[in-house]
């Protein structure tokens, strides 16, 4: 009886099963496992030919040995896509299948200059915020603060706003950075009159209800409601 020699696509699904077994007998290390996937599909044509066609975005592939049940472990392939210069992921997926991940990948990918901070309908009253005590609220956009500081102005109720540049790490941050702001331009004002012309509304009546990012320039936007 002949021996048939096995295709391209055959060898792309009999890898992960054979190193996903390797791996789950203890026979080779994650570390190994790691090597022998990126080696044959890092080079994978449509792969490649993406990242080429999205020179301004890190586009890489990891795996995950999670369990499925009675002690039976598989992989599952993930894909991330991040803008370079901002940090923000813009794409993520995973699959048992790692052909059927790479196959999913759009071929181009885009990101919005303006990038909205705050979860959608979550207002932050700005007198009673305490970091201590908040609920952790999180944002695809909050990737750029590892890498980058951000310019806020605070213009409302103010007749002379107030910048200033800060350095988070999460977006909790970001809010407590802004609200300590507010504090202390209101106990300024009381100690020095004019010195921002607030009118019309006590701290008490401030309502954060958005905040939109600029990630050309790190400027933030605030929108502050009463």
């Amino acid at each position: 009886m002949g021996k048939r020699l096995i295709n391209v696509d055959e060898v792309e699904e009999i890898v992960p099963v054979l190193v996903g077994k390797l791996l789950e007998n203890n026979l080779i290390t994650e570390e190994q496992a790691d090597q022998i996937i990126c080696a044959i599909f890092n080079d994978n044509d449509r792969l490649n030919e993406i990242r080429e066609l999205n020179p301004d975005y890190d586009i890489s592939m990891h795996k995950l040995n999670v369990c499925v049940g009675d002690s039976q472990y598989r992989l599952v392939y993930c894909i991330y896509v991040e803008h370079k210069e901002s940090g923000i992921s813009v794409y993520r997926d995973k699959d048992f299948d790692v052909q059927e991940v790479i196959n999913r990948l759009p071929s181009k990918f885009t990101i919005e200059k303006e990038q909205e901070l705050l979860p959608k309908g979550v207002n932050i009253k700005i007198h009673k915020y305490s970091i201590n005590c908040a609920v952790s609220l999180f944002s695809n956009a909050a990737d750029y603060f590892k890498d980058h500081t951000v310019n806020i102005t605070i213009s409302y109720p103010l007749k002379n706003p107030y910048t200033f540049t800060v350095k988070c790490i999460v977006l909790n941050d970001l809010i407590n950075e802004i609200v300590l702001a507010y504090r202390r331009i209101y106990e300024e004002e009381k100690e020095n009159p004019g010195k921002y012309g607030i009118w019309g509304h006590r701290i008490e009546d401030l309502w954060l209800e958005r905040m939109i990012l600029d990630i050309e320039t790190g400027n933030v936007k605030l929108f502050v409601g009463s």
